[in-house]
């Protein structure tokens, strides 16, 4: 199907396929990596034979056939050196490995939580790995907070070894959640929100933003979609240092969407000023009120 795709760098199988056949991505010379999902059940003999710079495969699924030579291996039938399997123990991904005297790596389910930001990564992971979230600056256009997500071995920061799920837990609903990439560009994750959290799965962990999807009008402090005096008294509070019963801020000052909508002075901080400028706004907009 692909053999001999000299230009082909990297490949991500979709779940709908359950085989990959004899030769399908042979002689793929600059093939470095592949993702292989849990439905693929049997790979062929010589799938992907001769891609020399494919220098290690992730095999998830615990119950499938693999065939002769199907990794590992140049034109020559000589193994690629440095060649490395990932996957569970006691499966055909280790029978294969053993056999053909290939590296070996076990990989476990396991379940990862950063207790700073309750923030949980499952799903397959090398021994010893670690997580590390920090939570940095909002850039992304009506972002409401933005995490750098790692896993961590080490000392380096390593990258899953298959499909993981996500979770984010955040208050504010009717977000998306975006992968903010290298190049500049962003993904929607297609996050789900189910039970006071963005769920997601990915094979790459990296910066996301939750991206409030709703427009907040402006002097709307409480978000209940009214300008009116209790957004005048919310904000009073919010400046007093009121909190909510969680211990957080009324007013998020990292939601940049809801910061700019209440920073009515745009001074780039909230203040006296803005409770002022809000009594303004509304009588301005409501001429009964007085």
């Amino acid at each position: 199907a692909f053999c001999a795709c000299s230009s082909l760098e990297s490949v991500t199988i979709p779940n709908s396929v359950t085989n990959i056949d004899i030769g399908a991505f042979a002689d793929c010379s600059s093939l470095e990596s592949i993702t292989i999902p849990n439905s693929v059940t049997s790979i062929g003999e010589s799938a992907f034979e001769n891609c020399e710079n494919l220098k290690s495969v992730y095999l998830p699924n615990k119950n499938f056939e693999i065939g002769e030579q199907a990794f590992g291996y140049n034109i020559h039938s000589v193994l690629v050196e440095g060649f490395e399997i990932y996957g569970y123990e006691d499966t055909s991904a280790e029978e294969y490995a053993r056999a053909n005297n290939i590296t070996f790596i076990s990989i476990t389910d396991k379940t990862l939580t950063d207790t700073d930001n309750n923030i949980i990564v499952s799903g397959a992971m090398q021994e010893n790995t670690s997580l590390n979230v920090s939570k940095i600056e909002n850039t992304y256009e009506n972002s409401v907070a933005t995490y750098d997500i790692t896993l961590q071995k080490d000392g380096a920061v390593i990258q899953p070894d298959g499909t993981i799920t996500v979770q984010i837990p955040s208050n504010a609903e009717n977000c998306k959640v975006m992968w903010l990439k290298d190049d500049g560009t962003a993904e929607d994750m297609n996050a789900k929100y189910t039970d006071g959290c963005y769920v997601f799965t990915t094979d790459h962990l990296s910066v996301y933003a939750l991206v409030q999807d709703k427009t907040i009008l402006t002097g709307d402090a409480n978000q209940d979609g009214i300008i009116d005096v209790n957004d005048v008294t919310y904000l009073q509070m919010h400046i007093a240092g009121n909190k909510n019963t969680d211990g957080s801020a009324l007013i998020d000052e990292t939601n940049k969407q809801l910061f700019n909508c209440v920073d009515m002075n745009k001074d780039g901080k909230l203040s006296v000023s803005d409770v002022t400028e809000l009594q303004i706004y509304i009588s301005n907009n409501n001429p009964k009120i007085n």
